[in-house]
């Protein structure tokens, strides 16, 4: 339908039942002389239709239309035939996100030739575009075309040149989930139900079994949940499901949950949800992690689910950054949430430059990294008797002895407890995982090979040292492949840089040390490639997780050299109850790949 107009609202409610305005007025035009002929029943039908699909509001008021208006016995039979054979929704779920079902039918038929074009490319755009504007799904819907599905360098370019700069039409101008709720809406719950009950019965501990309750289940604020259909999250991860309610009320948390699984938003989601609308100019919110990166990633999250709140400022300190220009950030703006390092916000403690004495909310992500080491664990413990005895603590980690559990309780009042019962659980179901054998010498020519063969949207190559990761990535760059490397040899602000080219798919393969192993989410990372084997099964662990996160496909590849290395791999086989095959000489694409 072509976009309303400007104080006017895009439904017209009859007995407080919502129909489209402009297809009901159409259709009480037509029927003005008398009845609605065939030809106009068509229009009707082609109008609804409006190249992207009938949605339930445009059916209930063609329905509607029938039963109150006068048709031609020809024009019924024909609107009634085509409103009978609707069978598919206006929308297509893929691993819990929604996304515009023709555009990603449009897509999946282009790429069937191999790769998608730039003029397909400009197809699809002009099919998002489809007269009046870009809705959230439909840039969705590209980006994930983007991410999953091989495009020409110039169809790459075309396309996230046009996502950079488009402006999204108002939730309003288009399906306007929110006046859904305030009208009876008879039949909106069914397709929901269908999509997630396909099978029959609701599967325990799975993501598939998180069918009723969406986020807007949690009681959040509306500034929240608007960023969260922003961010494209239709329904909680499993540890979301089970944490979010009971962190919201301010219960401390205690939580071990596989990689990719969606931690990080609880602890972002129920900080953000507790603060009050008149937040005073004080650290209320206190985030530590183990890195750098993951520091400036957290950042990241908290700026994007509080992109509503206008009154809430975030910081982030580390060190490798001078010191000088933390303390002029805590001083001019005083964040009321700091995410940082545990030694830069030790020294600015120190220094009497930060103050921690109305916090809330004291969190640490990646929690077994940073009590397991001594050093690191007295530094929090500081951190820790700065803050006010009353505050709600969370701690998340995927992996986390029985020692380190007791260690974090010492921290906390009376928490609540999620935990993967049994270690086979922490392994992601969607990830492909394959070994090969081989010496050191044949590892650079297995690796261009696999490089060479595999799809991929991005590839985190493992290795084991700063030298090691600087000498590969020079080898992939000289060899004509994407390359850039991520280690703890590079200055501070050339890391940051590095790893934002890296997420914002500027380069789509990243050589690492395991600095890069723990927590960093970059969405389109498929592959991981351990060209050195991590030194212990917790380190693969992590490693591993950086692809096929949220419950998505992905590919980890692992190079055996030496019997230290075959020790590792049984270790991690046995502890994770996880079969890892011999490499195949070709592996299927959609085994891997999202489609």
């Amino acid at each position: 339908m072509a976009p309303k107009k400007k104080g006017t609202s895009y439904y017209k409610t009859v007995k407080g039942v919502k129909y489209d305005r402009e297809l009901l007025e159409m259709a009480e035009k037509a029927a003005a002389d008398g009845q609605v002929s065939f030809d106009e029943a068509k229009q009707l039908w082609k109008s609804a239709l409006d190249g992207s699909g009938v949605t339930k509001v445009e059916k209930r008021t063609l329905e509607y239309a029938l039963k109150e208006l006068k048709f031609t016995d020809k024009a019924a039979e024909y609107l009634n035939g085509e409103l009978k054979g609707m069978s598919q929704s206006y929308y297509k779920t893929v691993d819990g996100v929604k996304f515009d079902r023709e555009l990603l039918e449009e897509a999946e038929a282009a790429v069937k030739d191999g790769q998608i074009s730039v003029a397909e490319a400009r197809a699809l755009w002009e099919s998002a575009m489809d007269g009046q504007g870009v809705t959230q799904i439909e840039k969705l819907t590209l980006e994930h075309v983007l991410k999953t599905m091989k495009c020409t360098k110039p169809a790459i370019e075309f396309l996230e040149k046009e996502l950079k700069s488009v402006k999204l039409l108002d939730a309003e101008e288009t399906a306007a989930p929110a006046e859904d709720e305030d009208l009876p809406d008879f039949d909106e719950e069914e397709p929901a139900q269908a999509e997630t009950a396909a099978d029959g019965e609701a599967k325990k501990g799975g993501y598939a079994a998180i069918h009723a309750s969406g986020f807007r289940d949690f009681l959040l604020k509306p500034e929240l949940l608007r960023a969260i259909v922003d961010c494209g999250f239709e329904h909680p991860s499993e540890v979301q499901h089970e944490c979010i309610p009971q962190a919201i009320l301010g219960t401390d948390i205690l939580c071990q949950a596989k990689s990719g699984m969606g931690k990080t938003a609880v602890f972002v989601l129920a900080c953000l949800q507790q603060l009050p609308a008149d937040v005073e100019k004080a650290v209320k919110v206190m985030v530590i992690c183990h890195t750098r990166e993951l520091a400036y990633q957290i950042k990241h999250e908290f700026d994007r689910f509080a992109k509503y709140f206008s009154d809430i400022q975030t910081g982030v300190v580390y060190g490798g950054m001078p010191i000088a220009k933390d303390k002029e950030m805590l001083k001019e703006k005083t964040p009321q949430i700091l995410i940082g390092t545990p030694g830069r916000l030790l020294g600015l403690l120190r220094d009497k430059d930060l103050k921690l004495d109305k916090v809330t909310q004291f969190v640490l992500d990646e929690c077994d990294k940073c009590l397991d080491k001594l050093d690191m664990r007295k530094d929090i413990q500081a951190i820790f008797m700065e803050t006010p005895k009353k505050k709600q603590v969370m701690m998340f980690s995927a992996t986390m002895t029985s020692d380190t559990r007791a260690i974090c309780k010492k921290f906390m009042a009376d928490p609540h407890e999620i935990s993967v019962d049994e270690e086979s659980k922490l392994t992601l179901h969607g990830l492909l995982q394959y070994y090969t054998k081989l010496d050191e010498k044949s590892k650079n020519r297995k690796l261009n090979d696999l490089l060479d063969a595999l799809e991929f949207n991005q590839v985190v190559i493992f290795v084991k040292s700063v030298q090691r990761a600087t000498a590969l990535d020079k080898l992939l760059v000289e060899c004509n492949f994407p390359s850039i490397a991520i280690h703890s040899g590079l200055n501070q602000e050339d890391r940051i840089a590095r790893y934002k080219q890296f997420k914002e798919f500027q380069k789509r393969i990243m050589v690492s040390t395991d600095l890069f192993g723990r927590g960093i989410d970059i969405e389109r990372v498929n592959i991981v490639i351990n060209y050195d084997m991590p030194e212990d099964s917790d380190s693969y662990l992590h490693r591993v997780g950086r692809a096929g996160r949220f419950g998505t496909k992905g590919l980890a590849i692992t190079f055996v050299g030496s019997d230290e290395d075959s020790e590792v791999l049984k270790k991690v086989q046995e502890r994770f109850e996880v079969n890892i095959g011999d490499l195949p000489a070709s592996i299927d694409t959609t085994s891997y790949l999202n489609a």
